[in-house]
């Protein structure tokens, strides 16, 4: 699928599973870049999943479940939704023995 036709179903939310699949991987022919994959909760068969991706300089988030086992198959319940980037500062305080000469 080319920019145009990715573009409409993007923002119609029309990917079919199978395309969802490939897009989970960023293998698709438009011009899609992957830029991290999030591994989030593990369950007892699956693990969520946040496969985030760049496209015509916005960013897109799509969601969806990694099967655990060779029996279990991968879901894909969610059409990607735009995402920015946040940045956190996390402060950490942690204690030091002084040397007392």
């Amino acid at each position: 699928m080319n920019n145009d036709i990715f573009r409409e179903k993007l923002s119609k939310g029309t990917f079919t599973e199978k395309e969802l699949s490939q897009l989970s991987w960023c293998e698709v022919e438009a011009d899609v870049e992957m830029i991290t994959q999030d591994e989030g909760e593990q369950h007892r068969w699956t693990q969520d999943v946040s496969t985030i991706f760049k496209f015509e300089d916005k960013y897109y988030c799509l969601d969806w479940d990694r099967g655990l086992t060779e029996c279990q198959e991968n879901s894909y319940y969610n059409q990607p939704y735009e995402v920015e980037k946040e940045t956190k500062i996390i402060e950490v305080i942690n204690w030091k023995k002084v040397n007392n000469v």
